[in-house]
């Protein structure tokens, strides 16, 4: 799993930082990457995710593989874009 913060978002102007704190010129982008077993993936959410939630252009992507019966590989992957859809993100995730 791999936090990004550094990549480029569109521009808004009424995001502003919320104090000169976080100004672009006193900002320091912090990365975390790496492998989470799955038994802490909730523990991931529950304990990391707020504490950067504080901070401005946050980003979270996924990169999940997992190895599936090839004869069961089409009803995973219904599921998951139905899954992606009830969720929103089946512009921004993609299953190859």
């Amino acid at each position: 799993m791999s936090f990004k913060s550094s990549a480029p978002m569109s521009p808004d102007s009424s995001l502003k930082p919320a104090s000169p704190l976080l100004s672009p010129a006193n900002t320091r982008t912090v990365r975390l990457s790496g492998l989470v077993r799955p038994e802490l993936w909730n523990r991931l959410g529950s304990k990391i995710l707020p504490k950067l939630r504080t901070g401005t252009d946050l980003r979270l992507g996924v990169d999940i593989s997992v190895n599936w019966p090839a004869g069961e590989a089409a009803t995973l992957e219904a599921e998951l874009n139905q899954v992606l859809r009830e969720l929103g993100l089946e512009a921004t995730v993609r299953i190859e």
